[in-house]
């Protein structure tokens, strides 16, 4: 009997600890101004939503665990003008950046309410108190000798220059509008486009072992629709016959990796 009861209280500890990360996780979108509803944390974060309801079963409870106000979370999709400025003038005094694209990435829904009440971002800023040119936009106006200029500098500097390491930032949007592509652009600063291709060490089975496994540890969705297909499912398709098979060199179950984002999906 001393031994069951000794696995029962080993096991009676894991939710306790549980909680605890899932309130820390609660807290820091609170601190970040992001949406505690169930569909904005379903939408941006389906772990943690499966693991609130999960661990806490009613969504009010978990919100009332971190002290928050229920009422408050479930009315933080409909902003108010009021809201709105109240929301700037609070990232305002936490030192948070207000510039318009700054804003539209790390707390889309401000931005998008900050739409509906006002003519512009600026006009916001200003409803809030805020002097709107302390945030101007910084929109780069390229010309093909800049982007040739910067392209040279990233590559003296051992920077990585393969399309998806640049990502879609204005330099890569700028290239491709002036050049028609990336590798032209990467032409004109006198650099091979082949030789920037195999700047990363081909994948092996090992080393997408690892990926995978690395991914999974740290808690990223695994199925096949969330996984880029550029990044590793495609050449794990190729050394292993499928991403099913791919999660199986890996040493995880496909089936409970399906399973677990469709409760993700489904509660």
């Amino acid at each position: 009997m001393r031994p069951h009861r000794s696995v029962s209280l080993v096991q009676g500890e894991l939710p306790v600890q549980g909680k605890e990360r899932v309130l820390k996780d609660i807290l820091h979108r609170e601190a970040n101004g992001l949406p505690l509803n169930r569909t904005a944390v379903l939408k941006d974060d389906p772990q943690l939503h499966a693991q609130i309801l999960r661990l806490y079963g009613a969504w009010d409870d978990a919100m009332k665990a971190a002290g928050i106000d229920p009422e408050r979370v479930r009315r933080h999709r409909r902003w108010s003008r009021e809201a709105v400025i109240e929301r700037i003038m609070q990232r305002d005094a936490l030192g948070m950046p207000l510039n318009a694209a700054t804003v539209q990435r790390t707390e889309a829904t401000l931005s998008s309410a900050a739409a509906r009440w006002f003519d512009s971002w600026a006009d916001a800023l200003d409803a809030a108190g805020i002097d709107p040119t302390l945030w101007p936009r910084r929109i780069p106006k390229w010309t093909p000798a800049q982007v040739v200029a910067t392209i040279r500098k990233i590559h003296s500097e051992g920077g990585k220059l393969n399309h998806a390491a640049v990502g879609r930032k204005s330099l890569s949007r700028a290239a491709v509008s002036l050049f028609g592509c990336w590798d032209a652009a990467l032409r004109a600063a006198g650099i091979d486009p082949g030789q920037i291709r195999v700047y990363r060490a081909p994948w092996t089975a090992e080393s997408l072992v690892k990926e995978i496994r690395k991914k999974h540890e740290a808690g990223e969705p695994l199925n096949a629709k969330d996984v880029c297909p550029s990044q590793i499912r495609r050449p794990a398709c190729r050394l292993f016959g499928s991403w099913d098979a791919a999660l199986v060199a890996a040493g995880l179950d496909p089936n409970t990796i399906r399973r677990n984002r469709w409760h993700g999906r489904g509660v």
